[in-house]
């Protein structure tokens, strides 16, 4: 019965000898197997999980490299040359150059960010206030281009979450919605107050059975966008490490945003159909705050 439920560590004493005896023999030596096998897995597990990532990086990184020597060296000879307009090539390749690095940051951020994430700071939080202070950072990057619209909840309660944590996430799934509307369109943030009853059975004063209804208080923020949407064999995995539809990316933004909802007991769903849009729910339990 041990066994039988994953404990490999059990072994039986042998009595005496004949049958019963090599029966016991047998049973500890394929325990003991079984054991080593076990340890052999995890082992190649981890070092299969290891070369994943160690390949992933290693691709990730040598994106930017490309166009960093490129530059340098497009730079390199346009000096030894004394190109005409020289001023203007170096702001260029400057440019660029700071372009690549920026991204460079963002990759080891990410990857940094997915390898251990930070420890928690809750504190009281509005989320309607977070909500707006993240639009607002991308008002600049798509005035003209995207209309963004808003429609927030008003008399949220308040969430005790690491506001900073949660900015990342917001910040994230904006972006993407953002980017997927690369020829304009309508960016909608929504959030959505409401509670989940349930009902169990129990027993009355007088012994008799009753019921009783238990009310669990929630938050919604919908972010959606009016983009191409995502094609089915992306969206059943577009949670996983490293997949993703842009160019430049890492694929761990989602991956990191569902580990943030979900270490807060939220919860992080995503409905998308080619040509008709993106869009990202996350639900969040209200506690109480201390």
């Amino acid at each position: 019965r041990r066994a039988a439920t994953g404990d490999l560590s059990g072994r039986v004493t042998a009595v005496g000898t004949g049958e019963m005896a090599a029966l016991v023999e047998s049973f500890n030596k394929m325990l003991e197997d079984l054991e080593h096998g076990r340890e052999a897995l995890a082992k190649a597990e981890r070092e299969a999980a290891w070369r994943g990532m160690a390949r992933q990086i290693a691709h990730e990184i040598k994106n930017p490299l490309t166009p960093l020597k490129l530059s340098a060296q497009h730079l390199a000879r346009a000096y030894a040359d004394g190109a005409p307009g020289f001023a203007k090539l170096l702001e260029e390749c400057v440019e660029m150059i700071v372009q690549q690095v920026d991204l460079l940051g963002r990759i080891a951020s990410d990857f940094s960010y997915f390898a251990k994430l930070p420890d928690r700071r809750p504190q009281e939080t509005d989320l309607n206030e977070l909500a707006r202070g993240c639009a607002q950072l991308f008002s600049s990057t798509i005035e003209g281009k995207i209309e963004t619209r808003l429609s927030l909840a008003e008399g949220l309660p308040a969430l005790w979450l690491d506001s900073d944590e949660w900015r990342r996430v917001l910040a994230n799934l904006i972006k993407n919605a953002i980017e997927a509307m690369e020829a304009g369109g309508v960016l909608s943030i929504e959030t959505e107050r409401g509670e989940t009853v349930t009902l169990s059975k129990g027993t009355g004063r007088r012994g008799g059975r009753v019921e009783q209804a238990t009310a669990r208080p929630w938050v919604e923020l919908r972010i959606r966008d009016t983009g191409p949407g995502l094609p089915e064999e992306v969206r059943e995995k577009i949670f996983q490490p490293y997949i993703t539809t842009k160019p430049n990316g890492t694929g761990l933004g989602l991956a990191i945003s569902e580990s943030i909802v979900r270490a807060n007991g939220g919860e992080l769903a995503l409905e998308s159909r080619p040509g008709g849009g993106t869009s990202v729910t996350i639900r969040i339990p209200v506690r109480e705050v201390v």
